[in-house]
Protein backbone atom coordinates (compact mmCIF):
# COMPACT_ATOMS: atom_id res chain seq x y z
CA UNK A 1 0.00 0.00 0.00
CA UNK A 2 1.65 3.70 -0.69
CA UNK A 3 1.65 6.38 1.60
CA UNK A 4 2.48 9.72 0.77
CA UNK A 5 3.90 12.77 2.37
CA UNK A 6 3.84 15.93 1.36
CA UNK A 7 6.20 19.10 2.36
CA UNK A 8 5.65 22.62 1.52
CA UNK A 9 9.30 23.98 1.94
CA UNK A 10 11.31 26.93 0.70
CA UNK A 11 14.18 26.80 -1.90
CA UNK A 12 16.87 29.82 -2.70
CA UNK A 13 13.98 32.22 -3.59
CA UNK A 14 11.27 29.46 -4.84
CA UNK A 15 8.66 27.23 -2.67
CA UNK A 16 10.33 23.57 -2.82
CA UNK A 17 7.88 21.18 -3.08
CA UNK A 18 8.66 17.27 -2.11
CA UNK A 19 6.90 14.40 -2.46
CA UNK A 20 7.78 11.46 -0.86
CA UNK A 21 6.25 8.09 -2.52
CA UNK A 22 7.56 4.94 -0.38
CA UNK A 23 6.43 1.99 -2.04
CA UNK A 24 7.17 -2.15 -1.09
CA UNK A 25 10.46 -1.87 -2.38
CA UNK A 26 14.15 -2.28 -1.11
CA UNK A 27 14.92 1.28 -0.46
CA UNK A 28 13.40 3.10 1.77
CA UNK A 29 13.19 6.55 2.03
CA UNK A 30 12.86 9.24 5.05
CA UNK A 31 14.00 12.19 7.05
CA UNK A 32 13.81 15.05 4.76
CA UNK A 33 15.54 18.47 5.85
CA UNK A 34 15.34 21.23 2.86
CA UNK A 35 17.44 24.21 3.21
CA UNK A 36 15.30 27.28 3.69
CA UNK A 37 16.07 30.46 2.25
CA UNK A 38 13.55 32.36 0.03
CA UNK A 39 13.40 32.63 -3.86
CA UNK A 40 11.52 36.21 -4.69
CA UNK A 41 10.75 37.53 -7.94
CA UNK A 42 12.00 41.20 -8.51
CA UNK A 43 11.87 43.72 -11.11
CA UNK A 44 14.22 46.92 -10.88
CA UNK A 45 14.30 50.56 -11.99
CA UNK A 46 17.34 52.44 -12.43
CA UNK A 47 18.54 56.34 -13.29
CA UNK A 48 19.14 57.38 -9.65
CA UNK A 49 22.18 59.02 -7.92
CA UNK A 50 22.67 57.08 -4.17
CA UNK A 51 19.17 56.45 -3.50
CA UNK A 52 18.17 55.94 -0.16
CA UNK A 53 15.03 56.49 1.78
CA UNK A 54 12.02 55.03 0.27
CA UNK A 55 8.14 55.25 0.89
CA UNK A 56 4.75 53.99 -0.40
CA UNK A 57 1.62 55.91 -0.20
CA UNK A 58 -2.15 54.72 -0.28
CA UNK A 59 -2.48 55.21 -4.40
CA UNK A 60 0.76 52.64 -5.31
CA UNK A 61 3.02 55.95 -5.70
CA UNK A 62 6.30 55.43 -4.72
CA UNK A 63 8.67 58.70 -3.11
CA UNK A 64 12.65 57.65 -3.28
CA UNK A 65 15.44 60.21 -1.66
CA UNK A 66 17.99 60.50 -4.51
CA UNK A 67 20.56 61.94 -2.27
CA UNK A 68 23.13 62.97 -4.27
CA UNK A 69 20.98 64.16 -6.87
CA UNK A 70 19.79 66.27 -3.97
CA UNK A 71 15.71 65.45 -4.58
CA UNK A 72 12.70 63.62 -3.93
CA UNK A 73 11.74 61.12 -7.06
CA UNK A 74 8.17 59.87 -7.68
CA UNK A 75 7.79 56.38 -9.12
CA UNK A 76 3.76 56.28 -10.16
CA UNK A 77 1.84 52.82 -10.42
CA UNK A 78 2.68 52.29 -13.71
CA UNK A 79 6.31 52.83 -13.22
CA UNK A 80 6.45 56.44 -14.40
CA UNK A 81 10.10 58.17 -12.97
CA UNK A 82 9.40 61.77 -12.06
CA UNK A 83 11.01 64.68 -9.63
CA UNK A 84 8.62 65.06 -7.20
CA UNK A 85 10.37 68.13 -4.90
CA UNK A 86 14.05 69.57 -5.16
CA UNK A 87 16.06 71.27 -7.59
CA UNK A 88 19.30 68.97 -8.20
CA UNK A 89 21.09 71.75 -6.87
CA UNK A 90 22.61 71.78 -2.92
CA UNK A 91 20.20 74.44 -1.12
CA UNK A 92 18.01 74.74 1.79
CA UNK A 93 15.05 76.74 0.16
CA UNK A 94 11.59 75.80 0.90
CA UNK A 95 8.49 76.26 -2.10
CA UNK A 96 6.56 74.23 -4.19
CA UNK A 97 8.36 70.87 -6.25
CA UNK A 98 11.81 71.89 -8.08
CA UNK A 99 11.62 75.85 -6.20
CA UNK A 100 12.40 73.87 -3.23
CA UNK A 101 15.77 73.06 -2.71
CA UNK A 102 17.44 70.22 -0.35
CA UNK A 103 20.94 69.15 0.61
CA UNK A 104 21.72 64.86 0.09
CA UNK A 105 18.00 63.86 1.42
CA UNK A 106 18.19 60.17 3.31
CA UNK A 107 15.80 58.76 5.19
CA UNK A 108 11.61 59.24 4.13
CA UNK A 109 8.17 58.21 5.20
CA UNK A 110 4.66 59.40 5.48
CA UNK A 111 2.11 60.73 8.25
CA UNK A 112 -1.00 60.07 8.40
CA UNK A 113 -1.93 63.05 6.21
CA UNK A 114 0.10 61.86 3.32
CA UNK A 115 2.58 64.56 4.03
CA UNK A 116 6.02 63.15 3.51
CA UNK A 117 8.59 63.71 5.83
CA UNK A 118 12.15 63.65 5.53
CA UNK A 119 15.70 63.73 6.81
CA UNK A 120 17.39 66.42 5.39
CA UNK A 121 20.78 65.19 5.86
CA UNK A 122 23.48 67.29 4.43
CA UNK A 123 21.09 70.69 6.12
CA UNK A 124 20.91 69.06 9.70
CA UNK A 125 16.97 69.52 9.29
CA UNK A 126 13.85 67.06 8.68
CA UNK A 127 11.77 68.88 6.24
CA UNK A 128 7.78 68.06 5.13
CA UNK A 129 6.42 67.52 1.85
CA UNK A 130 2.57 68.06 1.34
CA UNK A 131 0.86 66.11 -1.23
CA UNK A 132 1.07 69.39 -3.42
CA UNK A 133 4.92 68.86 -3.36
CA UNK A 134 5.21 72.27 -0.33
CA UNK A 135 8.24 71.96 0.97
CA UNK A 136 8.73 73.31 4.55
CA UNK A 137 10.79 72.93 7.29
CA UNK A 138 9.81 70.88 10.31
CA UNK A 139 12.39 71.26 12.88
CA UNK A 140 16.33 72.41 12.39
CA UNK A 141 18.02 75.63 12.32
CA UNK A 142 19.78 74.01 9.24
CA UNK A 143 23.44 73.79 11.37
CA UNK A 144 24.82 70.92 12.58
CA UNK A 145 24.05 70.68 16.69
CA UNK A 146 22.50 68.83 19.50
CA UNK A 147 20.19 71.29 21.48
CA UNK A 148 16.81 69.87 22.05
CA UNK A 149 13.75 72.67 22.15
CA UNK A 150 11.17 74.05 19.81
CA UNK A 151 11.76 73.30 16.12
CA UNK A 152 13.09 76.47 15.01
CA UNK A 153 15.56 76.88 17.79
CA UNK A 154 16.60 72.27 17.87
CA UNK A 155 19.43 71.28 15.67
CA UNK A 156 20.44 67.85 14.54
CA UNK A 157 23.85 66.57 13.13
CA UNK A 158 23.32 64.50 9.81
CA UNK A 159 19.69 62.89 10.11
CA UNK A 160 19.07 59.80 8.34
CA UNK A 161 16.27 58.38 8.92
CA UNK A 162 12.57 59.21 10.11
CA UNK A 163 9.73 57.14 11.66
CA UNK A 164 5.80 58.73 12.79
CA UNK A 165 3.94 56.71 15.46
CA UNK A 166 0.27 56.58 15.49
CA UNK A 167 0.07 60.50 17.78
CA UNK A 168 1.59 61.72 15.24
CA UNK A 169 4.96 61.79 17.36
CA UNK A 170 8.37 61.98 14.23
CA UNK A 171 10.92 59.80 15.25
CA UNK A 172 14.41 60.78 14.03
CA UNK A 173 17.80 59.02 13.79
CA UNK A 174 20.33 61.55 14.53
CA UNK A 175 23.12 60.16 13.32
CA UNK A 176 26.19 61.62 14.33
CA UNK A 177 24.90 62.80 17.53
CA UNK A 178 23.84 58.41 18.20
CA UNK A 179 20.71 59.01 19.11
CA UNK A 180 17.12 58.57 18.68
CA UNK A 181 15.16 62.32 18.81
CA UNK A 182 11.58 63.03 19.05
CA UNK A 183 9.83 65.68 17.69
CA UNK A 184 6.10 65.64 19.32
CA UNK A 185 2.76 67.06 17.81
CA UNK A 186 3.90 70.57 18.69
CA UNK A 187 7.10 70.20 17.68
CA UNK A 188 8.69 70.51 20.72
CA UNK A 189 12.45 68.37 20.36
CA UNK A 190 13.66 65.96 22.91
CA UNK A 191 16.06 63.44 22.58
CA UNK A 192 14.08 60.22 23.26
CA UNK A 193 17.21 57.88 23.32
CA UNK A 194 20.73 57.33 22.94
CA UNK A 195 23.55 59.34 24.99
CA UNK A 196 24.91 60.88 22.11
CA UNK A 197 28.56 59.44 22.47
CA UNK A 198 29.04 56.40 20.32
CA UNK A 199 29.02 53.15 22.43
CA UNK A 200 26.53 49.71 23.00
CA UNK A 201 24.86 49.91 25.68
CA UNK A 202 20.87 48.37 26.14
CA UNK A 203 19.32 50.41 29.23
CA UNK A 204 16.32 53.31 29.02
CA UNK A 205 16.19 56.70 27.04
CA UNK A 206 19.79 58.54 27.59
CA UNK A 207 21.22 55.62 29.58
CA UNK A 208 21.37 53.36 26.22
CA UNK A 209 24.02 53.89 23.57
CA UNK A 210 24.23 54.27 19.77
CA UNK A 211 27.21 53.88 17.39
CA UNK A 212 26.29 55.77 13.86
CA UNK A 213 22.70 54.18 13.70
CA UNK A 214 20.85 55.25 10.65
CA UNK A 215 17.58 53.42 9.75
CA UNK A 216 14.33 53.48 11.88
CA UNK A 217 10.98 51.53 11.49
CA UNK A 218 8.29 51.22 13.94
CA UNK A 219 5.48 48.52 14.57
CA UNK A 220 1.28 48.34 15.02
CA UNK A 221 2.53 48.89 19.04
CA UNK A 222 4.31 51.87 18.45
CA UNK A 223 7.86 49.58 19.32
CA UNK A 224 10.88 51.39 17.23
CA UNK A 225 13.54 49.44 15.68
CA UNK A 226 17.47 50.51 14.56
CA UNK A 227 19.40 49.74 12.30
CA UNK A 228 22.81 50.38 14.37
CA UNK A 229 25.31 50.53 11.27
CA UNK A 230 28.46 50.93 13.68
CA UNK A 231 27.39 48.28 15.78
CA UNK A 232 26.12 45.81 13.65
CA UNK A 233 22.77 45.21 15.38
CA UNK A 234 19.26 45.53 15.50
CA UNK A 235 17.76 48.46 18.31
CA UNK A 236 14.50 47.95 19.51
CA UNK A 237 12.92 50.91 21.28
CA UNK A 238 9.50 50.59 23.82
CA UNK A 239 7.44 53.30 23.27
CA UNK A 240 8.70 53.83 27.22
CA UNK A 241 12.32 54.67 25.81
CA UNK A 242 13.70 51.07 27.01
CA UNK A 243 16.25 50.10 24.20
CA UNK A 244 17.05 46.64 24.06
CA UNK A 245 19.22 44.69 21.51
CA UNK A 246 17.41 42.50 19.09
CA UNK A 247 17.72 38.51 19.76
CA UNK A 248 18.66 36.80 16.78
CA UNK A 249 18.73 32.82 16.89
CA UNK A 250 21.17 30.70 15.52
CA UNK A 251 20.06 28.56 12.80
CA UNK A 252 21.12 24.96 11.51
CA UNK A 253 20.64 24.30 8.43
CA UNK A 254 21.65 20.61 7.02
CA UNK A 255 25.18 20.16 8.49
CA UNK A 256 26.34 23.86 8.47
CA UNK A 257 25.53 26.25 11.38
CA UNK A 258 24.97 30.01 9.93
CA UNK A 259 26.05 32.67 12.43
CA UNK A 260 22.98 35.19 12.38
CA UNK A 261 24.39 38.50 12.57
CA UNK A 262 24.75 41.73 10.22
CA UNK A 263 27.38 43.59 8.69
CA UNK A 264 26.81 47.73 8.78
CA UNK A 265 23.00 47.28 8.37
CA UNK A 266 21.37 50.45 7.70
CA UNK A 267 17.28 50.35 6.95
CA UNK A 268 14.91 47.98 8.42
CA UNK A 269 11.04 47.89 7.57
CA UNK A 270 8.39 45.40 10.05
CA UNK A 271 5.95 44.07 8.08
CA UNK A 272 2.05 43.03 9.79
CA UNK A 273 3.37 39.80 11.03
CA UNK A 274 6.19 41.28 12.74
CA UNK A 275 8.76 40.30 10.53
CA UNK A 276 11.98 42.48 10.26
CA UNK A 277 13.49 43.09 7.01
CA UNK A 278 16.82 44.76 6.85
CA UNK A 279 19.08 46.26 4.41
CA UNK A 280 22.29 44.35 5.32
CA UNK A 281 24.44 46.82 3.21
CA UNK A 282 28.46 45.16 3.81
CA UNK A 283 26.94 41.49 3.53
CA UNK A 284 24.95 42.73 0.19
CA UNK A 285 21.47 41.19 1.11
CA UNK A 286 18.36 41.37 2.39
CA UNK A 287 18.09 39.68 5.99
CA UNK A 288 14.74 38.82 6.75
CA UNK A 289 14.31 38.21 10.75
CA UNK A 290 11.13 36.67 12.07
CA UNK A 291 9.03 37.54 15.05
CA UNK A 292 10.47 34.48 16.84
CA UNK A 293 14.70 35.38 16.11
CA UNK A 294 15.17 33.31 13.08
CA UNK A 295 17.19 35.02 10.20
CA UNK A 296 17.23 34.53 6.65
CA UNK A 297 18.26 35.87 3.67
CA UNK A 298 16.59 36.78 0.55
CA UNK A 299 18.02 36.17 -2.87
CA UNK A 300 16.25 37.16 -5.56
CA UNK A 301 16.11 36.89 -9.29
CA UNK A 302 14.18 39.24 -11.76
CA UNK A 303 11.11 37.63 -13.86
CA UNK A 304 13.69 37.84 -17.35
CA UNK A 305 15.40 35.10 -15.80
CA UNK A 306 18.57 37.35 -14.93
CA UNK A 307 20.20 37.62 -11.61
CA UNK A 308 20.11 41.38 -9.95
CA UNK A 309 22.31 40.98 -7.17
CA UNK A 310 21.88 43.67 -4.48
CA UNK A 311 25.88 45.58 -3.92
CA UNK A 312 24.78 48.03 -1.41
CA UNK A 313 20.97 48.24 -0.04
CA UNK A 314 19.94 51.43 1.21
CA UNK A 315 16.66 51.61 1.78
CA UNK A 316 13.57 49.53 2.41
CA UNK A 317 10.10 50.20 2.70
CA UNK A 318 6.97 47.48 2.26
CA UNK A 319 3.46 48.69 0.69
CA UNK A 320 0.36 47.86 0.77
CA UNK A 321 0.59 44.28 -0.93
CA UNK A 322 3.22 43.32 0.52
CA UNK A 323 5.65 43.98 -1.88
CA UNK A 324 8.67 44.90 -0.54
CA UNK A 325 10.85 47.98 -2.48
CA UNK A 326 14.55 48.43 -1.72
CA UNK A 327 16.80 50.79 -2.91
CA UNK A 328 20.32 50.28 -3.88
CA UNK A 329 22.95 53.19 -3.47
CA UNK A 330 25.86 51.13 -4.38
CA UNK A 331 24.76 50.17 -8.05
CA UNK A 332 22.43 53.51 -8.06
CA UNK A 333 19.33 51.42 -8.81
CA UNK A 334 15.77 50.41 -7.35
CA UNK A 335 14.45 46.96 -6.65
CA UNK A 336 10.55 45.70 -6.24
CA UNK A 337 10.83 42.50 -4.70
CA UNK A 338 6.96 40.31 -4.64
CA UNK A 339 6.91 38.32 -0.85
CA UNK A 340 3.93 36.80 -1.08
CA UNK A 341 4.12 32.95 -2.42
CA UNK A 342 1.47 33.99 -4.94
CA UNK A 343 3.60 36.33 -6.88
CA UNK A 344 6.26 33.96 -7.18
CA UNK A 345 4.14 31.00 -8.81
CA UNK A 346 6.76 31.13 -11.94
CA UNK A 347 9.52 30.48 -9.76
CA UNK A 348 8.88 26.82 -8.54
CA UNK A 349 11.41 24.39 -8.27
CA UNK A 350 10.45 20.89 -7.14
CA UNK A 351 12.12 17.67 -6.30
CA UNK A 352 9.82 14.47 -6.48
CA UNK A 353 11.45 11.49 -5.10
CA UNK A 354 9.81 7.81 -5.76
CA UNK A 355 11.27 4.33 -5.26
CA UNK A 356 12.67 3.03 -9.23
CA UNK A 357 10.46 0.10 -10.10
CA UNK A 358 12.55 -1.12 -12.72
CA UNK A 359 15.67 -0.95 -10.59
CA UNK A 360 17.03 -1.10 -7.54
CA UNK A 361 17.23 2.43 -6.49
CA UNK A 362 15.51 5.61 -6.31
CA UNK A 363 13.78 8.26 -8.71
CA UNK A 364 14.11 11.91 -8.83
CA UNK A 365 11.46 14.09 -10.71
CA UNK A 366 13.43 17.58 -10.34
CA UNK A 367 12.38 20.38 -11.86
CA UNK A 368 14.09 23.90 -11.99
CA UNK A 369 13.48 27.41 -12.87
CA UNK A 370 16.84 27.77 -14.77
CA UNK A 371 19.47 25.63 -16.43
CA UNK A 372 21.76 24.31 -13.51
CA UNK A 373 23.73 21.98 -12.77
CA UNK A 374 21.93 19.08 -10.54
CA UNK A 375 24.91 16.55 -7.99
CA UNK A 376 23.09 13.55 -6.08
CA UNK A 377 26.19 12.55 -3.07
CA UNK A 378 25.07 8.82 -1.52
CA UNK A 379 27.31 9.05 2.08
CA UNK A 380 27.65 6.32 4.30
CA UNK A 381 27.07 6.12 7.99
CA UNK A 382 31.12 7.50 8.53
CA UNK A 383 30.48 10.63 6.06
CA UNK A 384 32.04 9.16 2.78
CA UNK A 385 30.78 9.21 -0.84
CA UNK A 386 30.07 5.85 -1.78
CA UNK A 387 28.46 7.27 -5.07
CA UNK A 388 27.94 10.55 -7.18
CA UNK A 389 25.18 11.12 -9.57
CA UNK A 390 25.44 14.55 -11.84
CA UNK A 391 23.03 15.44 -13.87
CA UNK A 392 22.67 18.82 -16.35
CA UNK A 393 19.29 19.63 -15.73
CA UNK A 394 17.70 22.17 -18.17
CA UNK A 395 14.89 24.80 -17.23
CA UNK A 396 11.58 22.24 -16.74
CA UNK A 397 11.70 18.91 -15.23
CA UNK A 398 13.92 15.78 -16.01
CA UNK A 399 13.93 12.35 -14.15
CA UNK A 400 17.61 11.23 -12.45
CA UNK A 401 18.05 7.57 -11.51
CA UNK A 402 20.03 6.86 -8.15
CA UNK A 403 21.43 3.18 -8.90
CA UNK A 404 21.56 1.50 -5.17
CA UNK A 405 22.59 -1.78 -6.79
CA UNK A 406 26.36 -1.37 -6.84
CA UNK A 407 26.43 -0.19 -3.01
CA UNK A 408 25.99 -3.01 0.33
CA UNK A 409 22.74 -3.06 2.47
CA UNK A 410 22.75 -0.26 4.83
CA UNK A 411 21.31 3.51 5.86
CA UNK A 412 22.78 6.33 3.87
CA UNK A 413 22.39 10.39 3.58
CA UNK A 414 21.29 11.49 0.32
CA UNK A 415 22.44 15.37 -0.45
CA UNK A 416 20.81 16.95 -3.55
CA UNK A 417 23.10 20.04 -4.79
CA UNK A 418 21.81 22.59 -7.38
CA UNK A 419 25.30 23.65 -8.81
CA UNK A 420 27.21 24.14 -5.24
CA UNK A 421 23.96 24.79 -2.85
CA UNK A 422 22.46 21.97 -0.83
CA UNK A 423 19.13 21.99 -1.02
CA UNK A 424 17.56 18.89 0.08
CA UNK A 425 19.10 16.18 2.10
CA UNK A 426 17.33 12.88 3.47
CA UNK A 427 18.13 9.39 4.71
CA UNK A 428 18.29 6.68 2.14
CA UNK A 429 18.26 2.65 4.10
CA UNK A 430 18.79 -0.14 1.95
CA UNK A 431 17.64 -3.52 3.16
Amino acid sequence: MKAQLFFTLKLNLAVLFICLNATAQQIKVSNFHVKEVEFKKIERFANFNAPFGVVADTMGNLYVADMINHIIRKINKDGVLSTFAGSSFIGHNEGIGTIAQMNQPCGITRDAFCNLLVADFGNHKIRKITPSGEVSTLAGTGFAGNVDGSSINASFNHPTGVAVDKLGNVYVVDQDNNSIRKINSKGVVSTFAGSSIAGFKDGNGKQAAFDNPQGIAIDANNNLYIADKGNHTIRKITPAAEVSTLKIKEIKENTTWHNAYFKRPVDVVVDKLKNIYVADQMNSKIQKITADGIVSGIVCFSDQGKKYPLYGPSGLTLDANHILYVSDAAINTFFKIYLDSQATTDFISSIQVFSNNSKDGLLLDVAVYETLTTTIKIMNVKGRVVKQVIANVVEGKQNIEIGFADIPAGIYAVEVYHDDEMVCIFSAEKK
